[in-house]
């Protein structure tokens, strides 16, 4: 029967605390793209709803400036153009 052969504990247990260690690094990294997956999802959802907001603010108002923190707004006067 040939004797088994076999690497120092010692050994053995820092390659396996680096193999450990590395694992949760790949876990961290798979977490992390998730997270920004569905955040740049939710990103787009959120910009359309703000478009679809904007609109429906333009369809009762015009074009118009709103100061986000009193509610005011101005007008919007766009420049006439030119005719040559």
């Amino acid at each position: 029967m040939k004797k088994v052969k076999t690497i120092k504990e010692q050994e053995l247990a820092e390659i396996k605390s680096l193999v450990s260690q590395i694992q949760k690094v790949e876990n961290d990294v798979l977490e992390f793209e998730f997270r920004k997956h569905h955040s740049m999802h939710l990103h787009a959802e959120l910009n359309a709803q703000l478009d679809k907001a904007k609109k429906e603010i333009e369809a009762n108002y015009g074009k118009i400036n709103v100061n986000l923190e009193t509610g005011e707004y101005t007008d919007i006067i766009e420049d006439a153009q030119v005719v040559k």
